[in-house]
């Protein structure tokens, strides 16, 4: 049974996994637009003006700072956690199940997916110095903190899904009851 609850928790969720995955793997977290470089959690990428060719090259583990260790840790485990999530409200909104506890379970999840987004983006933005001047934020860390609010949507949608849905199964329970 999908309602238009449903549907917005399934977009928004999809969304979410997308955007993490992309994110975590693409290295657009950084730019500096005068020397063409970007920089993102695996990677630092030099970009030529005039030529379709990238040079990227890993970042060195010794160069890396703890934070940006924990950035990848959390965005990855936020890229998992958003990709089963979204496949769960999918299969619970397909079969008319939003009223089961596993809706419940899947709602918190996404609670969780987007304070798992939130701590990675924070801790890879409070590193932003050690990559030296000129930096700005690139449209990876931007699609991150977008992330965030389509998680807690989705959670707050399949959570509000189900308690409408169990209240009113318990109201029709008590009005059987009462007859």
């Amino acid at each position: 049974m999908w309602s238009l609850l449903s549907i917005a928790a399934v977009i928004s969720s999809l969304f979410t996994a997308i955007v993490c995955v992309y994110g975590t793997a693409s290295h657009y977290w950084l730019e500096n637009s005068e020397t063409g470089e970007s920089v993102g959690l695996w990677e630092k990428c030099q970009h030529k003006e005039g030529i379709s060719h990238v040079r990227c090259d890993p970042l060195e583990k010794s160069d890396l700072a703890a934070a940006v260790h924990a950035a990848r840790l959390f965005m990855i485990c936020a890229s998992a956690s958003s990709a089963v999530g979204a496949l769960v409200i999918i299969y619970l909104a397909g079969n008319g199940e939003q009223g089961s506890t596993a809706a419940k379970r899947v709602g918190v999840a996404m609670l969780i997916t987007g304070l798992i987004i939130l701590i990675g983006s924070c801790w890879y933005t409070a590193n932003r110095s050690t990559h030296g001047e000129g930096f700005d934020y690139g449209f990876d860390i931007k699609l991150a903190w977008c992330s965030i609010a389509s998680a807690t949507v989705a959670g707050c949608i399949v959570l509000y899904e189900y308690m409408s849905t169990t209240r009113l199964k318990k109201n029709y329970d008590e009005l059987t009851l009462s007859i």
